[in-house]
């Protein structure tokens, strides 16, 4: 069987395994996804390239969210924004950005309580 055979194509949010959740967040690009994993310490949502930095979540006291500068559509960005708020209300993810070095500081996640979280 090739590759490509294997391939199955999903349009907006979808669970493809137990506790892994493929999420549309549309904004830097068309049909950009996230990755909502659960874990015994809550949800993480693996951002990608929809939320490169954690300054880019965190604000900057004068804005909320700062959104990323390359994006091709930036009404979809501030929704996307809005869905992963709501997200972050309701069911307390965690983000881990697609490009934040700080990633790097911790080997595993879920991150244990005696090493911290950002």
């Amino acid at each position: 069987m090739r590759a490509r055979d294997q391939l199955v194509t999903v349009d907006g949010d979808t669970e493809i395994d137990d506790g892994i959740r493929l999420i549309l967040l549309p904004g830097h690009s068309d049909g950009i996804q996230g990755v909502l994993v659960s874990t015994e310490d809550g949800p993480y949502l693996l951002a990608g390239d929809c939320i490169n930095l954690y300054q880019n979540w965190e604000g900057n006291g004068k804005l909320r969210h700062i959104i990323g500068g390359l994006h091709s559509d930036v009404k979809a960005y501030f929704k996307t924004y809005e869905k992963i708020e709501t997200l972050e209300q309701i069911d307390h993810i965690k983000i881990i950005p697609g490009h934040d070095v700080r990633v790097l500081d911790h080997e595993v996640y879920p991150v244990s309580a005696e090493e911290g979280s950002e």
